[in-house]
């Protein structure tokens, strides 16, 4: 995920001063890491270790209840923020760069609205949360969609050849850079 997201930095920094936004996916990966500690907990307390054995059977299986709530909670939450920190901000960058078709970039801003949705799923009863999960699951694969147009068809050519600077890249790099203020 840092990788997408650094790549996309790379890639939208060239047409848009903006592009810093997108680095608001990389917020979201710290959850994830905390999240697998998680799961590496629920697996020592399920199996059993001697050195719970001050728990009885059911506190373990509360804990591991617990645990496991815990981990769909920090996934939500993730969810949440890449929503509003990467899919939002991409979606409006894309839209106004024109770097994908306006159509993909719409669904995009609709990927971010519904990964908003699916954040604060827990609000709801558990029938309604699953209803909404499963109706709105599909529209995450646009973000696939936008990534898979980006690699077959490329970019458009006016971001391939200017680097925010009216040059292209290769006269850009070759340039020479001049210190301000003296030698």
């Amino acid at each position: 995920m840092a990788f997408t997201v650094l790549s996309m930095y790379r890639v939208l920094s060239a047409i848009s001063c903006r592009a810093h936004l997108v680095l608001g996916g990389m917020l979201v990966a710290p959850l994830f890491f905390v999240n697998a500690l998680n799961d590496f907990a629920v697996l020592l307390i399920a199996r059993g270790d001697s050195a719970l054995s001050a728990m009885s059977e059911v506190e373990r299986h509360d804990f591991v209840w617990l645990l496991l709530r815990l981990h769909i909670l920090t996934k939500e939450t993730g969810r949440l923020l890449w929503g509003i920190l990467w899919v939002i901000p991409l979606s409006v960058l894309a839209y106004r760069t024109r770097i994908v078709p306006r159509l993909l970039s719409l669904l995009l801003i609709v990927c971010g609205l519904a990964c908003l949705a699916c954040g604060a799923w827990f609000l709801l009863p558990a029938a309604e949360a699953n209803r909404l999960v499963l109706t709105i699951w599909p529209i995450f694969l646009v973000e696939d969609a936008v990534a898979l147009w980006l690699l077959i068809r490329g970019l458009p050519g006016f971001v391939r050849a200017e680097n925010g600077t009216g040059m292209n890249a290769e006269t850009a790099r070759a340039r020479p850079r001049t210190r301000v203020g003296g030698a």
